[in-house]
């Protein structure tokens, strides 16, 4: 059995954030990846079993990178609208931090089989703070809509549209562009 080299793991998750970035989830294979990292043909499958194992590993790595802190932050608002504020800004945070990560977050969702059943019920245990947040602002009558993908939509879908037309034009992003989004976002979210 071949050992765990941890530098050519995180290079061949480099290169699939990398490969997902440019070329999508449908058209990558563990032969463009080797080929790209400049390693062996069979060393992703050290490290993976398969493509969607791959993905999987990858994708819970990813959402567990992105919600770090969010709890900590969101706590520190004194109202149902500042929490739900704090918890926007730190996604924008992460997004700004993390391009290739957002954007693989982003290709996931759009192709949620690509992914194992596994891994996606991982992502929403990692999302339950979130939803918990919405069902406290439901239930204080303080939004708009109580459906959680309405939620998302009208507080994360400005925001991430911005960042992907400014991207595929080459043009960046400032947090505080980002964060006056935001707050146009929760004004509709708002009552």
């Amino acid at each position: 059995m071949r050992t765990i080299d941890e530098s050519k793991k995180k290079l061949v998750i480099q290169t699939v954030l990398e490969l997902v970035q440019s070329d999508g989830i449908q058209g990558l294979t563990f032969g463009k990846i080797a080929k790209q990292a400049g390693v062996s043909s069979g060393t992703p499958y050290v490290y993976f079993d398969d493509k969607i194992d791959m993905l999987s590993k990858i994708y819970v790595t990813v959402k567990e990178q992105m919600d770090v802190g969010l709890a900590a932050e969101v706590e520190q608002g004194t109202t149902i609208q500042d929490k739900l504020f704090l918890a926007a800004l730190h996604f924008a945070r992460m997004f700004l931090a993390h391009p290739l990560e957002t954007n693989y977050m982003n290709e996931i969702s759009a192709n949620p089989q690509a992914v194992s059943p596994a891994a996606i019920a991982r992502g929403r245990d990692l999302a339950a703070p979130m939803r918990q947040l919405y069902q406290e602002a439901a239930a204080a009558g303080v939004i708009v809509t109580d459906r959680a993908e309405y939620i998302d939509a009208l507080l994360f879908a400005p925001f991430m549209t911005m960042l992907a037309n400014r991207r595929a034009n080459g043009e960046a992003v400032t947090l505080p562009e980002l964060t006056a989004l935001i707050n146009l976002s929760l004004a509709g979210l708002t009552k």
